[in-house]
């Protein structure tokens, strides 16, 4: 039974997302992220899709805005993305723990689906010849 799950992004994985700095750590994608709705709505994005390649101001931008209880913010580019709170870790700052802000764009939540959708795929098959 193969459930999606949390995970922890190995070095190859980060570097595979598109650019964005500082980088949580922490994902959490499929059922569990579904679990934690209730208790963490600021912090779990969903429906993602809706909204990529949409300027800030688009319509379908305001009414997902108005739907969910994360933040939506636009870019440096104009461009709907998702503000996600983070705490770094203590190996990764001078001010561990210290809370922030990553701005997240669809795309790059789509990447995170998209690596933890590969990394079940390997565990399934019992090796590393992924190639899609």
């Amino acid at each position: 039974n193969h459930h999606l799950r949390s995970f922890r992004l190995t070095k190859e994985e980060k570097e595979s997302i598109p650019m964005m700095r500082p980088h949580p750590v922490d994902v959490v994608v499929g059922q569990r992220a579904k679990d934690r709705i209730d208790s963490h709505p600021h912090n779990t994005v969903y429906h993602a899709k809706r909204i990529i390649g949409r300027r800030y101001g688009h319509e379908a931008v305001s009414s997902l805005d108005s739907e969910v209880e994360y933040e939506i913010a636009e870019n440096a580019d104009g461009v709907a993305s998702f503000a996600v709170p983070y705490h770094l870790p203590s190996e990764e700052s001078e001010t561990a723990g210290a809370p922030g802000t990553a701005v997240l764009s669809p795309s790059q939540i789509g990447a995170y689906i998209i690596n933890h959708l590969k990394m079940i795929t390997r565990e399934y098959l019992e090796h590393d010849n992924i190639q899609s």
